[in-house]
């Protein structure tokens, strides 16, 4: 310490000491001494807004001096008080990034700013590996979020419904995405997955601006169905082609599993390979496509495949195909044509894949496979089914020899252009 000034009754010192107040509290003062304790300027927080200012001094200001340090803030470990988050459901606070301060944290706890519909910035401080269910919910004003590296999961719907979150800095660190994580957030335009990613869900649903998905090496599960449904401006979905389980063969805008050649996520410009096998479960759902034909060669439809696709009109279902999920076609309810080409129909009598389909579906079969249809479960609504009508397709007249252009009939038009392709002239 050093003597600043001095008098007969009064001696002042300006002391600066290298131990916290605590510390110093076994000092023994006569009287005559009075040793005051202030806070160096640098250690307290400058909070942006008051009125997270004035939740974090009701809740963790320790010395009671109406301000918070950092040492204080550094002291929580948790942003809950009695069980409740005193944030949750705050519509007022704007700005948090001094909660990087709180270094004592290592999760942000489930619903802890949930429904802070005005919070705009956060900045999650650095020792914090998992964010937990809900934690952003609804911030619907929320434009940035700074995630430390170190953390290793994002739960489900911590980001639900974040409408102007555009873009995401994921850390590199990241390993689990949880179902609906980034669901709603409609200006989200771009993302890129960590390396580290190895397990995620539906994380997407319904991020309307999203363009791009790039799935990284290290990811390998994929759970709660696709996690793009209902991402109107996807234009891209690859994979990394060193990803050992799953593969974007040919730039199909797919991803399938390199064992069993079965599709688990498509959407409306995706080009089936004539290769797959089996569409996984979930892999269209609410996807925006308007028509679909199956390549000959698929066996095999999931659970709620194409489930809720309500902007297609027309399916075309190969003849090899004979297992269909439950709930493959439920609210494709303006499906008006649907073919199946099946000579020995899969039967659906205690499946049910096209509840919910509307009433002006026309199913088409094989020539004289009606009955075995009807017999299978594939009824029309006047019997207790949901198509409107059965009709059979005609088989493909066997080509007319000699008939070059294809016309039905062999005319001197077929000669001429016999000669012309000859000749080179077309």
């Amino acid at each position: 310490y050093e003597h600043s000034s001095a008098s007969e009754s009064t001696i002042n010192y300006n002391a600066v000491f290298n131990a916290s107040q605590s510390d110093l509290s076994a000092l023994i003062c006569d009287g005559t001494w009075v040793i005051e304790f202030t806070k160096k300027t640098a250690d307290i927080i400058e909070f942006a807004d008051a009125n997270v200012k004035a939740i974090c001094v009701a809740n963790w200001d320790t010395d009671g001096d109406g301000e918070l340090s950092k040492e204080e803030a550094a002291a929580v470990t948790t942003l809950k008080v009695g069980g409740t988050s005193p944030f949750k459901q705050n519509e007022t606070i704007t700005s948090f990034d001094e909660l990087q301060y709180f270094t004592g944290l290592t999760e942000i706890a489930d619903s802890v700013f949930y429904y802070c519909k005005g919070l705009k910035s956060v900045i999650v401080p650095k020792n914090v590996t998992n964010l937990k269910v809900r934690s952003f919910e609804h911030c619907t004003e929320l434009e940035s979020i700074q995630m430390p590296e170190g953390l290793l999961t994002i739960e489900s719907y911590v980001f639900w419904c974040c409408t102007k979150l555009s873009e995401v800095n994921m850390p590199s660190t990241v390993t689990t995405l949880g179902n609906q994580a980034f669901s709603q957030c409609n200006m989200l335009r771009s993302v890129k997955l960590p390396s580290s990613l190895t397990k995620m869900a539906n994380v997407f649903h319904a991020s309307q601006a999203l363009q791009a998905l790039h799935i990284p090496r290290y990811m390998t599960t994929l759970t709660n169905g696709t996690p793009i449904s209902s991402c109107t401006s996807l234009m891209s979905l690859s994979v990394d082609e060193n990803n050992s389980r799953y593969d974007s063969r040919d730039g199909c805008n797919a991803i399938l599993t390199k064992v069993g050649d079965t599709l688990v996520v498509g959407f409306k410009y995706t080009r089936i390979p004539n290769n797959v096998k089996a569409i996984g479960a979930y892999a269209f759902q609410s996807q925006s496509i308007t028509s679909m034909e199956l390549p000959e060669g698929v066996t095999s439809l999931g659970t709620c495949a194409f489930h809720n696709c309500n902007s297609m009109t027309a399916f075309i279902m190969p003849s090899t195909v004979t297992n269909i999920g439950s709930a493959a076609f439920y609210y494709c309810n303006h499906l008006t044509s649907f073919v199946a080409r099946m000579e020995t129909p899969v039967n659906i009598n205690s499946v049910n894949p096209f509840k919910y389909i509307g009433e002006n579906c026309v199913l088409t079969v094989p020539k004289g496979k009606t009955q075995a249809y009807i017999d299978a479960g594939w009824k029309t609504i006047d019997d207790g089914g949901v198509f409107k009508e059965i009709v059979e397709e005609e088989p493909e007249p066997e080509p007319l020899l000699g008939d070059i252009n294809k016309d039905g009939i062999v005319s001197i038009a077929d000669v001429t252009r016999l000669v012309n392709i000859i000749l080179g002239k077309e």
